[in-house]
């Protein structure tokens, strides 16, 4: 029964997930980078060292994603535009299904609570990752798996020092959202070193890494390039601002979900009257560096939902279940059976899931249906006009 209510939240989370993706189903500007980058690598066997199609500032550009890049192409030339969608659900499912695992690694109780999940997609919706297809979905899915192994590192086995190193390789030939994994790393370190923990196993790994980094078609220069890009002023890129910049709706929903999660915490504390000495350092260390991240750049939002998702998982659940309990005796409401209620929850969550989903799907255009609106963006009337009137030399 246990297995089958698992297959079941899992097939709904996915029907979700895709009614979503094809509702939203724009094309990223850099879609044009990523199927150029990847034309070469499956046509030309070799990866361009120069950025020929970038008609922003830049500076010389090493690209991060070109393993990403040839398999979005490969998607391309054999599915088209409908294949680019159904692997942006994949992906982002795929995200699901790490932020679980991850959840789970952290020992908490009913790590399927539905309700949760419909939160997080809805979030991951709020921040833009179902706009597109991105190449930062893979990030966040590497940073889900790298937290599980470090969780598993972090309770002594120490087998998984080796699989880190290997998704490290992975990772930062894939995304240059790699840097995230190594601060993840680093405040592992620091936090288990205040936790009075073994901390040199973490120092290990990334010596390690630092050593790996230099794995790629580019050597040296890659590693250069990612620290140059750190520190690189990108202002003028939208998702580089503020998200304080932006609509009031989503300002909102990002100051709530700040307020909520520092309540949630703190009533974590007051509840068990757990002192400073008791607290993980290492949860406290990324959930503010979490929050700063996403203070300065609207990019680090969608990492700080996945971040949140995990590692809150019980405070949010531990201080809602409490405040609600007090609700129910303050308005002396008797719930005769508890589990008779949560039954009739799920189904109404479920029920919500599959009309909105089965709506969705069969009303979408499974193909993108914003090309031309995206066209009108790039400067392509300007050079066909400078190819026409241009003569060649």
């Amino acid at each position: 029964m246990l297995r089958l209510n698992k297959i079941i939240f899992f097939i709904s989370i996915f029907l979700l997930v895709f009614a979503i993706s094809f509702a939203q189903n724009s094309l990223d500007f850099d879609l044009w980078a990523r199927l150029i980058m990847g034309k070469h690598i499956i046509e030309a066997h070799s990866i361009m060292y120069k950025d020929i199609i970038s008609f922003t500032p830049t500076h010389t550009w090493f690209d991060p994603e070109w393993i990403t890049s040839a398999l979005i192409y490969l998607v391309q030339i054999k599915f088209g535009l409908l294949g680019l969608n159904i692997l942006k659900g994949l992906l982002i499912f795929l995200l699901v299904v790490s932020i679980n695992i991850a959840i789970k690694e952290k020992n908490v109780q009913n790590p399927y609570n539905l309700g949760y999940y419909l939160i997080i997609v809805f979030l991951l919706k709020q921040v833009g990752i179902f706009y597109a297809l991105r190449c930062q979905v893979l990030t966040f899915i590497f940073c889900a798996m790298w937290i599980l192994f470090l969780e598993k590192i972090k309770k002594g086995n120490n087998k998984y020092l080796i699989y880190l190193v290997i998704l490290s390789l992975i990772w930062l030939n894939c995304h240059g959202g790699i840097i995230a994994g190594v601060g993840l790393l680093g405040l592992y370190l620091i936090g288990e070193f205040l936790n009075k923990n073994d901390y040199k196993k973490y120092f290990l790994a990334l010596v390690i890494i630092f050593f790996i980094f230099f794995i790629n078609p580019w050597g040296v220069d890659y590693l250069k390039f990612i620290l140059d890009s750190s520190y690189l002023d990108r202002s003028w890129i939208a998702e580089w601002q503020s998200p304080f910049t932006f609509s009031f709706k989503n300002i909102f929903l990002y100051q709530f979900l700040v307020v909520i999660t520092y309540f949630c915490y703190f009533y974590k504390i007051y509840l068990k009257k757990l002192k400073f000495k008791d607290l993980d350092k290492t949860k406290l260390l990324i959930i503010l560096t979490a929050t700063v991240l996403s203070f300065k750049y609207i990019k680090h939002t969608g990492l700080m939902v996945v971040l949140y998702s995990i590692f809150m998982y019980d405070d949010y659940f531990l201080t809602f279940n409490d405040l609600a309990e007090k609700l129910r005796k303050y308005l002396q409401f008797e719930i005769n059976s508890k589990k008779y209620f949560n039954l009739i929850k799920n189904i109404i969550l479920y029920l919500i899931i599959y009309v909105y989903s089965l709506t969705n799907l069969i009303t979408s255009n499974l193909n993108y249906t914003t090309t031309k609106n995206v066209l009108s963006n790039y400067p392509i009337s300007s050079i066909n006009f400078l190819e026409k009137s241009t003569p060649l030399i």
